[in-house]
């Protein structure tokens, strides 16, 4: 039982480590700047988005993050073009 339980904290450590290389605050870690923020209102009871675009020499990245009223940041993407 203890094994199981090592080697299912272990991939969620591995799991997590990974994850933290496309999120703003890694690609931040990574060196890249932030160039630019923009906001897209989607009117009452929709999603706002929140555009942010991040630079490091010449490549860049950009992340999305979804915004309600209600509950606040709900979701987070970054994509390396």
């Amino acid at each position: 039982m203890k094994k199981i339980f090592l080697i299912l904290f272990f991939f969620i450590f591995v799991s997590q480590s990974f994850a933290d290389e496309m999120t703003i605050n890694g690609l931040l870690k990574q060196g890249y700047k932030i160039k630019d923020e923009t906001i897209i209102k989607n009117g009452p009871g929709n999603f706002d988005q929140k555009i942010i675009t991040l630079i490091s020499g010449k490549n860049y990245a950009v992340c999305t993050i979804q915004i309600s009223a209600l509950q606040g940041p709900k979701f987070q993407k970054c994509i390396k073009p």
